[in-house]
């Protein structure tokens, strides 16, 4: 009796990065872009998004699902209790931008969101509930998702290849002919390849890659700006600031800044 291939399941390797439930006074921001994604809960209906001359209005009866980069803008009209988690996962799920899906609430995902506001009511949160309630409806949303808006994988194993290497040496000097050598291509073929499979060249997509992890280390850690800068590749502050100007359209301080 011959045995089953084994499988390999997939494994989306969700990360909740945030989740809260905040009463808001003043939700005004002209642009929230970030590399992760975000899901939305208002429980009143006091708070408006704009993306793309779309405007949204965030309602007791709406869930909504940013993916990370989306620009966009908010603001409130009265206090407003918000709901949010942010979070992060991998391949096809890692760059989606552009996007705000929106759906009617169902009853599955509002007791879920108010299991987790309960119990961020408590002085010392329940953090295993929390997470595991959390990627619950992280991979509920996700699956909601239409596959046609999904980017999907790289095809040539070689760029698979360079694409890992650049995410775990992104801090490193990773020139063209480095990276080349590792697919093992002439320089200027492996350029057009690259560029062909994802949309961008190896430098940019390298840089892509250090200013991403740059805005996560600002959000989310106490880590100084010299100190983000040394750590994701840059050779110091000032050029830090001016790519991540460039390309963030703000200063890494006011970015630390930006709410939730």
């Amino acid at each position: 009796m011959s045995k089953e291939p084994v499988k390999i399941y997939y494994n989306p390797e969700i990360m909740i990065l945030v989740c809260r439930n905040d009463r808001i006074d003043k939700w005004q921001h002209p642009d929230l872009a970030a590399p992760f994604w975000r899901i939305y809960y208002n429980f009143n209906s006091a708070a408006h998004i704009s993306a793309s001359g779309k405007k949204y209005d965030l309602t007791p009866e709406k869930l909504f699902l940013i993916s990370p980069d989306t620009e966009y803008s908010s603001w409130n009209n009265a206090e407003v209790e918000h709901f949010y988690i942010h979070f992060q996962a991998k391949e096809p799920f890692d760059i989606c931008p552009g996007k705000i899906f929106s759906w009617d609430i169902d009853p599955d995902s509002l007791e879920i969101i108010n299991n987790i506001a309960e119990l961020l009511k408590n002085d010392e949160d329940d953090l295993v509930r929390i997470s595991m309630f959390a990627l619950t409806l992280c991979n509920k949303l996700l699956l909601r998702i239409p596959e046609n808006k999904l980017r999907r994988g790289w095809s040539d194993r070689r760029v698979v290849k360079v694409v890992a290497h650049i995410e775990n040496n992104y801090h490193k000097s990773l020139t063209n002919e480095m990276l080349a050598k590792l697919a093992g291509m002439a320089p200027n073929a492996f350029a057009r390849l690259f560029k062909e499979q994802t949309g961008m060249s190896p430098q940019r997509f390298l840089t892509y890659k250090r200013i991403s992890q740059a805005c996560m280390l600002l959000r989310f850690s106490s880590t100084s700006i010299d100190e983000i800068a040394e750590n994701t590749g840059f050779c110091d502050r000032h050029y830090f600031t001016r790519v991540f100007t460039k390309m963030r359209c703000m200063t890494p301080a006011a970015f630390r800044k930006l709410p939730h």
